[in-house]
């Protein structure tokens, strides 16, 4: 498979071809804030002749809060740092293509293989800067990717993390850091 690279300005033509099928994940990579570094930081996976994205992933950091009720008002505490995975997505050519399937029959395919290059780059940085967490936003077209073949987990009543308005309608999820390389 191609390698992942950052996502640059001489790289923003190729945006524009982009269509995964969710207009709203489309028009965040052809923004400004797809290179706005104070938002998150996005990646690429090129085709071979470099002329279309195949998908991306934009990351940055966040945290998650314990929801505590006293005297019936809320009160948050943190758990830990996360890195949050404000976007992942593969162009609607490439979804649903088979990579490989795994001897126990397991089948990966682009997308799982864009979620684990973004998680090497989480697991990458864990330590320099304080994860315990990795939390996402899920689709209902994505879910199945993250919750059964990527074992992440539901967020618990007892959990808060800030949430935009995009995120509203979206499942949230989240894996333990050091469950990274327990399952894969």
């Amino acid at each position: 498979m191609n390698r992942i690279e950052k996502y640059t300005n001489e790289l923003r033509p190729l945006s524009f071809k982009f269509s995964s099928g969710n207009i709203a994940i489309d028009n965040f990579l052809s923004s400004d804030d797809a290179l706005d570094r104070t938002i998150g930081i996005t990646y690429v996976l090129l085709d071979e002749e470099r002329t279309r994205i195949i998908g991306y992933f934009n990351i940055s950091v966040s945290r998650i809060d314990e929801k505590r009720l006293q005297n019936g008002e809320a009160t948050y505490h943190p758990l830990g740092g996360a890195a949050k995975i404000n976007y992942l997505a593969v162009d609607s050519k490439f979804q649903h293509q088979l990579l490989y399937q795994t001897n126990n029959g397991d089948k990966k395919y682009i997308g799982d293989y864009l979620l684990g290059q973004c998680e090497q780059k989480i697991w990458d940085i864990h330590n320099d800067i304080g994860i315990a967490f990795i939390y996402l936003s899920s689709t209902k077209e994505g879910y199945h990717m993250y919750r059964d073949r990527n074992f992440y987990e539901d967020l618990e009543d007892d959990m808060n993390v800030a949430k935009n308005d995009k995120d509203l309608t979206c499942k949230d999820l989240y894996k333990y850091i050091d469950d990274l390389y327990y399952y894969n």
